[in-house]
């Protein structure tokens, strides 16, 4: 970790319980604090102190450790106006009274891996169709409200028991008790939350026990297909594809009930675990078939049982728990899975009757695979899918749109991870239903406005935008607009958590085009060069009417900053004529009294103060009007008013070129303040 160089010796005015204030890597929260004395009163009141000294405690939260909580204590210690420890000591104050917080953490945690749990059982239920629709959309109803009790039990809780410790410090024993009554009334929310939540548990595990897949059932299959012997024979090429190799209807055979074949066969670098049974197999080849399924061999294992009285074929894939990466959770390998098994089954429904469908379930499942391999090296949407540079796309018989690819690739990268994307691809593959819904979502966008607005929120792609094939620029613009989104408004409609593919690119599509109006709603001529950190709010109608007059053709609209931005302005004169801390800014430096529109008898435009505007500020914004002959359209962004000194990193004389900070430059200046 770099040494944290601090240089800000201003020290800090006032400090109030629950402020944060930074100690070398760590952010201490503060639960009680005096000015000099740990004994003096200032539960939930500011302490002031010009000297910037302060005692009392709080407690840091240590990520590595799980985010456990830590009391800490600190002694006449110094903190900057930055909320930076600039002298003394915060020490870890073990207080066996108050580990509380910890158990609590370790409670809650406990009901969230329920709440998990129950989800899972949920979504296996449904799966599995012992739960229509009707009744999952009721049983994750209850779920989510519980869950939410969950939440809100979490902040309620933390909240009573620290405040019950700071009113130990100070309170009276009246005020003590009655804290204590809050904090049992929150425990015992949280114990009534727990019981709700374990009944449900046990009622959905009691109908997954009802409804659960028996050995001796078909329902241990992932599909049946029907099978039609010849000559009193069926082929089962998978094994030897010279069809030789075939499987006997003639039950005297003497060797039938020992039909059990368990083999390894490498296939263009993934090991298949192939198994196969009969109904004319023992039942224990039967049971030990059913098992090694459970356990693959290889990457892949495919077993059939082939039913030659019912004439069907039961088919199982499974997969190493490592196949779709060693990162994944139970969760997304099962949901990956489950992804994995829809494509096979989906394409072998659009499969007429065979001779041999071992051979073509091995083939769908040989082609999906490619398909996954290529997408879990890149974490991308193949290439064969949307460029048609690529050496296979001819050869694939459907494509994404260029852009669409680029939204889905920036959106998992950002925000859906792997397994969305495992099922997004396989979907796409092997569902045409899914597939054209997901085009047709696609083709709403206007492609044109998408990169229009992309190329005005990135910086360093002038090359892509400019002379690059229309597949790469639109692929870029979709991960550009994706960027954007996410940087302007603080999030997509796509949050972690996995959701069907339609739905993941609806959310997506919806995401940009709710962009997409807002940023159509400020013509070209009116957007200014920062708006990518700019997040555009209800219009301000109160600033006066000759500020809205300055704004080129009286076009302004009202931003808040979501990243902060760095802005200059210009100042310098007589008692008439602009100070340092004024409203008027630009976006560059620098520029000529014809670009800002500024008369001489309003400012001599001597000096040039640089700025950060910090997150979370509005402003009013848009291009600056013409005054007379000086013809403006530079960008202006009117800052608030009285908006903090802090802002002002640094003021430049442009006449003798010196730079000052803005306390030199208060000494050197003191009549070019306000």
């Amino acid at each position: 970790t770099p040494e944290i160089v601090i240089t800000n010796r201003k020290p800090l005015e006032a400090l109030v319980v629950n402020d944060v204030f930074t100690a070398g890597d760590f952010p201490v929260t503060v639960k009680f604090v005096g000015r000099a004395n740990t004994n003096a009163s200032g539960v939930g009141q500011p302490v002031l102190a010009s000297t910037g000294n302060y005692s009392g405690w709080g407690f840091i939260t240590v990520p590595y450790l799980e985010n456990t909580k830590i009391k800490v204590s600190f002694d006449n210690i110094q903190i900057n106006s930055d909320y930076q420890l600039t002298e003394g000591v915060v020490y870890t104050d073990y207080d066996q009274n108050w580990g509380g917080v910890d158990d609590i953490g370790n409670e809650l945690r406990s009901l969230e891996k329920l709440v998990k749990d129950i989800q899972n059982t949920i979504n296996k239920l449904h799966n599995q169709g012992i739960l229509s629709d009707e009744q999952r959309n009721g049983e994750q109803a209850t779920l989510d409200a519980l869950s939410a009790s969950v939440s809100k039990a979490n902040d309620s809780l933390e909240e009573v028991t620290e405040s019950l410790e700071s009113i130990k410090e100070t309170g009276s024993p009246e005020e003590i008790a009655k804290a204590e009554e809050e904090v049992e009334r929150k425990e015992q929310t949280i114990a009534e939350t727990r019981e709700a939540l374990e009944n449900t548990s046990q009622r959905l595990n009691a109908q997954s026990q009802d409804g659960e897949v028996k050995e001796d059932t078909e329902d241990f299959f992932d599909g049946l297909l029907s099978i039609k012997p010849v000559n009193n024979e069926i082929p089962i090429g998978l094994i030897d594809k010279t069809g030789n190799y075939k499987i006997s209807i003639d039950s005297e055979l003497e060797d039938a009930a020992k039909f059990y074949i368990d083999t390894i066969q490498n296939i263009e670098g993934t090991a298949y675990h192939f198994i196969m049974t009969s109904n004319k197999s023992d039942k224990e080849k039967i049971q030990q078939a059913r098992n090694a399924i459970k356990n693959p061999r290889g990457d892949i294992a495919i077993y059939l049982h082939y039913d030659t009285e019912k004439g069907e074929l039961g088919y199982k894939v499974e997969t190493k728990r490592e196949y779709f990466g060693s990162n994944l959770n139970k969760e997304e390998f099962e949901w990956s899975l489950v992804a994995f098994k829809k494509g096979i089954k989906k394409s072998l429904e659009e499969i007429n009757a065979v001779e041999d469908w071992s051979v073509e379930l091995l083939e769908i499942t040989e082609g999906i695979n490619k398909r996954l391999k290529g997408v879990l090296a890149e974490a991308k949407m193949p290439q064969e899918l949307w460029n048609p540079e690529n050496s296979i796309y001819s050869e694939v018989p459907f494509h994404v749109p260029a852009l669409g690819a680029g939204l889905t690739d920036q959106a998992i990268e950002e925000v859906a991870g792997i397994p969305q994307l495992i099922s997004l691809v396989i979907d796409y593959s092997t569902d045409s239903q899914i597939r054209n819904q997901i085009n047709t979502s696609i083709s709403s966008l206007d492609t044109n406005k998408v990169i229009d607005f992309a190329e005005k929120f990135v910086t360093d792609r002038e090359e892509i935008y400019t002379t690059a094939k229309p597949h790469i620029l639109e692929y870029q613009a979709g991960k550009d607009a994706i960027t954007a989104v996410q940087l302007v408004t603080g999030g997509l409609a796509v949050v972690k958590g996995l959701k069907g593919s339609t739905d993941f690119v609806n959310d997506i599509v919806g995401d940009v085009k709710k962009k997409l109006d807002d940023f159509e709603g400020i013509p070209v001529k009116y957007r200014i060069s920062s708006l990518s950190k700019l997040k555009i709010i209800a219009k301000d109608e109160s600033i006066p009417n000759w500020i809205k007059e300055s704004f080129l053709d009286n076009f302004y609209y009202t931003v808040q900053v979501v990243d902060e931005i760095k802005v200059y302005r210009r100042f310098g004169g007589s008692a008439t004529q602009a100070k340092l801390l004024g409203g008027f800014s630009s976006s560059k430096a620098v520029l000529s009294r014809a670009d800002l529109a500024v008369f001489k008898k309003w400012s001599t435009m001597q000096f040039e103060a640089e700025l950060i505007v910090q997150k979370g500020a509005k402003l009013n914004v848009g291009k600056i009007a013409s005054q007379g002959k000086l013809r403006g359209g530079a960008d202006q962004l009117l800052l608030p008013l009285n908006y903090s000194e802090d802002w002002v990193m640094l003021i430049k004389n442009l006449k003798t070129g010196e730079t000052y900070s803005l306390n030199e430059f208060k000494i050197a200046f003191p009549d070019q303040i306000k």
